[in-house]
Formats: structure tokens, C-alpha cells, sequence
């Protein structure tokens, strides 16, 4: 794992099984967990997408719905409502939701090894 991320993380990981219920998160809570937005690692196609780190020493990506997609705030709900249903080995899990005013925001379960693009590279 780069130095930078364990820095972030620096908490003492909980090995306990990461909760099956998706859970809402506020956005004082979002601030927290990026350290204020501070590493990106990427964007997607609603947005920009940050390392992050809950409590319990998880590592997980958050991904920001930018202002210029809320007209897609339909496809937002969609993919909330879909992936808290939907769990499989091949796919990300869906750790949480941020819903809060303006704020649209999804954190995913972190990949470590970076996005599918860099490893089929």
C-alpha cells in the first residue's frame, strides 16, 4: 500500500466484518473520513472520487456527485437503491450514502490495487 494512504488510515483496522447494511452518513462525517477531501483518486463518471477512512480503520473510496450531474440525481437514487440490494464478489460494496442538501455522495468499499482500467493494463 503507498505511504501516503497509511498515513490517512492510521487508525488500528477492526477486523470484524465490514457491516452488511448500508448505512447514511452526513456530510460533517464525509469531511472526517477524507481528512477534508484531501486525496483524490480518481473521477468517475458523476465526479471527482477520494480516499477515505471510516473509524473502524476501513479504507474507502468516495465518490461526489459534482454539481454540473445533478440533473442526474434520478441515476444517483437508482444506484444507491440498487447496490444496497446487490451484493457479489465481483463488485465493490456499497459502504454508504451522503443525501445531505446539495451533497450527493457514495463511499465504496476501497480497492487497494487500483480501478480495473490499471490492472488490465
Amino acid at each position: 500500500m503507498p505511504e501516503r494512504e497509511e498515513k490517512l488510515c492510521n487508525k488500528e483496522r477492526d477486523d470484524t466484518p465490514k457491516p452488511d447494511a448500508t448505512r447514511a452518513f452526513t456530510h460533517a462525517e464525509i469531511v472526517k473520513i477524507t481528512n477534508d477531501f484531501e486525496k483524490a483518486i480518481g473521477k468517475g463518471g458523476y465526479g471527482p472520487v477520494f480516499y477515505g477512512c471510516l473509524e473502524n480503520g476501513h479504507e474507502v473510496a468516495v465518490k461526489l456527485l459534482s454539481q454540473e450531474s445533478q440533473q442526474e440525481y434520478r441515476e444517483f437514487l437508482a444506484e444507491v437503491k440498487l447496490l444496497m440490494r446487490i451484493h457479489h464478489k465481483y463488485l465493490v460494496s456499497l459502504i454508504g450514502f451522503c443525501d445531505e442538501g446539495p451533497e450527493k455522495i457514495l463511499l465504496y468499499e476501497y480497492m487497494s490495487k487500483g480501478n480495473l482500467k490499471e490492472i488490465l493494463s
